[in-house]
């Protein structure tokens, strides 16, 4: 009893407890599944299992879509593959090709195909949940044909789940909808070519309690699935074995599964072995749970409650025995608790085939270090505190490195921070100058001939410099130098603190990037693009300079948006971008100024002409097709350039003008570019744009000067007709007429 009554006044057993309830509370809330997910990813890279020879896949791949003729096929082509794979003799055929509508062009095929699978006898066909329209909400089933299920041998579910970071790496082995329900497509194909053969699990199961209303599909017995090398499943392109070259693949007993795996035909879901750069097809996932039942070996996560108690027990009791054998030593305590957590979870997976996370223990007992040992530090620091004010100004600033001196610079203590950066040890360190422990510092940025000027009377600070360790690392530092107060009959002494402000400097600069960049393209956002403007004119004042800005509007992007989805404008713009920069001078700055508008800022340009050379380089390379995934796309671009200082000498005003000569080659057509002149400032509400003869205007072709010709004299009947029209007030008729966005 007096033990037990000790226990309950144990100091630690507060903080057991807490961090005991915090580990289950995140393995519940998978706060931390990423790190979880990452762990189990890691161990099955390095025990990859095993293909089985006897799966065979029959791809639809790029090759047989080459040489049989766009898809979808006619189902006679599907009858004559099962009625050839049916002559080899293979234990189990898995068609994973939804027939779900009868073919109206052709329905005698549909009547073939059903001879075929009834005559073969051990075909499975797949079984479909797919989202239902937006009106009706929940899933819809896509079942096959009816004449064609009644013909097969079973159906079973091809449903796949992706975690949240969109990794898959599981499988239910058994689904529903309503009260219908369906075994996995890959059990189906094993209980078919196996008499007596399933896939089970005795894992994750979710037992109903009643069957789900109308539009719910269920999931029921979730295993983990133990991914095989893909390279090691026999494979067959679908035309040769149509064709019967088995390239001397024997299919005799073997499971044979035909799908596609051709890009853009078919899903494909990336692994913990592929990862996002070689995701896997469908058939390729059902080959692996395929594989798992041959090998009679799959995973199941630990039961939930079995995986709470272990959780708060391993937490519990390391921190508990763990003060008992280790009172001194809160590292190894955690150390020990982690170890021992890490190990039950390695054994359970290679004996048992059962994945246990080790992850929420293995935080807890991390953070239980930092708090053991600021408590040890706490007591040791209130000890320090009642003996000296030095050791007590030392221990305030045991995060930084501290070195404490006489009055002639001898050193007298070092902090272990102090001894990781100048490389001296204390023993070292004692007796020996601060000019030999400190010659690690660049002195030229501290403007100092040696260390010892830090020693000077009073408290000092200097500028961030480099310090250089023995093991060549570099970091930039802050010095202090103070003197400290000392008891009556004692000598003075000199502490000097060396902060270690490198990643602090680090997140400084990366703010800064990433407010005056573009987050997606990279390149300099319109902040920093106006601010190199007001530089610029303000050396222009002083400097006889030129300079230009390119304003560039991207016509059709927001077509080609649209049609292909937002991943592909960010790859037009991102293109764009690589375009323009690597077709601009060194000096020229290129950014973007927001949406599908560009910015060039072509520095030293003495002439137009220079300038049109430059653009004219721009506008072509701009205007080639730009290839997407399966898709090729082409937008045309709209430029109009303003020049300093003869369009203007202030900001707004150069930028306006570009924009104003940007509009006017929109409305001429696009595809082209022009400088401003006074005519493009129209005061009609429409943007007008007026172009003269003497206006310094270059064309691309032949072809847009006649457009220029045809712009021209539309215009002028334009100015008649809006003549009448024009607002009294001038400067008011312009503006409106500048920033008024087009339609």
């Amino acid at each position: 009893m007096e033990r037990l009554a000790r226990l309950f006044r144990f100091p630690g057993l507060g903080l057991a407890l807490s961090l005991s309830l915090l580990a289950v509370l995140l393995l519940n809330t998978g706060a931390l599944s990423r790190i979880d997910n990452l762990i189990y990813d890691s161990l099955l890279r390095i025990w990859p299992r095993s293909a089985s020879s006897e799966i065979v896949l029959i791809e639809i791949d790029e090759h047989s879509l080459y040489r049989l003729g766009r898809w979808p096929w006619s189902r006679r082509i599907h009858a004559d593959l099962i009625n050839a794979l049916g002559q080899q003799g293979p234990a189990a055929i898995g068609l994973d090709i939804i027939f779900a509508e009868p073919d109206v062009v052709d329905p005698e095929a549909d009547t073939l195909l059903a001879q075929a699978i009834d005559n073969n006898g051990h075909v499975i066909l797949p079984v479909l949940p797919e989202a239902a329209d937006i009106r009706s909400g929940g899933v819809t089933v896509t079942l096959p044909l009816p004449q064609l299920a009644i013909a097969a041998a079973g159906l079973g579910h091809v449903d796949v789940e992706l975690d949240k970071d969109g990794l898959v790496r599981s499988a239910y082995l058994e689904a529903g909808y309503g009260k219908q329900k369906w075994r996995s497509f890959a059990s189906v194909l094993l209980s078919t070519g196996r008499k007596g053969s399933t896939l089970s699990s005795e894992g994750e199961s979710r037992p109903l309690s009643g069957y789900p209303g109308p539009g719910i599909w269920w999931r029921n017995q979730r295993i983990l699935v133990p991914f095989a090398t893909e390279t090691g499943f026999q494979r067959l392109p679908y035309v040769d074995a149509l064709q019967g070259k088995m390239g001397g693949v024997d299919l005799h007993g073997k499971f044979v599964l035909v799908g596609a795996s051709a890009a853009g035909l078919a899903p494909r879901f990336p692994s913990p072995l592929s990862g996002e750069s070689k995701p896997m097809s469908g058939l390729e996932f059902h080959a692996q749970i395929l594989n798992a039942g041959l090998q009679g070996f799959h995973l199941t996560r630990i039961n939930s409650a079995i995986e709470n108690f272990l959780t708060l027990i391993l937490v519990f009791a390391a921190l508990i025995i763990g003060r008992f054998l280790f009172p001194n030593w809160p590292f190894l305590m955690s150390f020990a608790g982690i170890s021992l957590s890490g190990a039950i979870s390695l054994i359970l997976l290679f004996t048992s085939e059962i994945w246990y996370s080790p992850t929420p223990v293995v935080f807890a007992l991390a953070l239980s270090y930092p708090l053991l040992n600021w408590r040890r530090l706490e007591h040791i620091g209130r000890i320090l505190l009642s003996e000296q004010r030095r050791n007590a100004a030392t221990l305030n600033a045991m995060s930084d490195a501290v070195i404490i001196t006489d009055l002639l610079g001898c050193v007298e203590y070092l902090n272990p921070n102090a001894e990781l950066l100048t490389g001296f040890s204390l023993q070292e360190a004692k007796d020996n100058s601060i000019d030999v422990v400190l010659a690690c510092l660049d002195m030229d940025q501290l403007n100092i001939r040696n260390p010892s000027q830090l020693l000077n009377p009073g408290s000092q600070s200097f500028d961030p410099c480099i310090l250089t360790t023995p093991n060549g690392d570099e970091y930039t530092i802050r010095l202090s130098s103070n003197r400290i107060q000392t008891a009556e009959n004692e000598p003075e002494r000199i502490m000097i603190v060396l902060s270690d402000i490198t990643e602090t400097l680090k997140i400084g600069r990366r703010w800064q990037y990433l407010a005056t960049h573009d987050k997606l393209t990279g390149l300099p956002n319109r902040a920093m693009m106006e601010e190199l403007i007001e530089q610029s004119l303000a050396k222009g004042k002083q400097v006889d300079s030129h300079f230009a800005i390119c304003l560039i509007d991207l016509d059709g992007f927001k077509s080609a948006n649209n049609a292909l989805g937002q991943s592909a404008g960010d790859f037009l713009l991102k293109e764009v971008a690589r375009r323009l920069k690597i077709n601009t001078r060194n000096g020229d700055t290129v950014a973007r100024w927001g949406g599908d508008v560009f910015i060039i800022f072509f520095d030293r340009v003495p002439n137009r002409e220079m300038i049109a050379t430059l653009t004219k380089k721009i506008l072509a390379t701009l205007g080639q097709p730009y290839p997407y995934l399966q898709e090729t796309f082409t937008v045309t671009p709209s430029i109009g350039i303003s020049l300093f200082p003869d369009d203007g000498k202030t900001a707004e005003h150069l930028l306006n003008k570009a924009n104003a000569a940007m509009y006017s080659v929109k409305k001429s057509g696009s595809n082209d570019f022009c400088f401003y002149s006074s005519q493009h400032m129209s005061t009609d509400e429409e943007h007008v744009m007026e172009l003269s003869s003497e206006d310094l205007v270059y064309s691309l072709s032949a072809e847009d000067k006649a457009k220029l010709d045809a712009i021209r004299l539309k215009t002028e009947q334009l100015k008649s007709t809006f003549k009448k029209a024009q607002p009294q007030d001038p400067l008011k008729g312009l503006l409106s007429t500048l920033f008024k966005k087009p339609k």
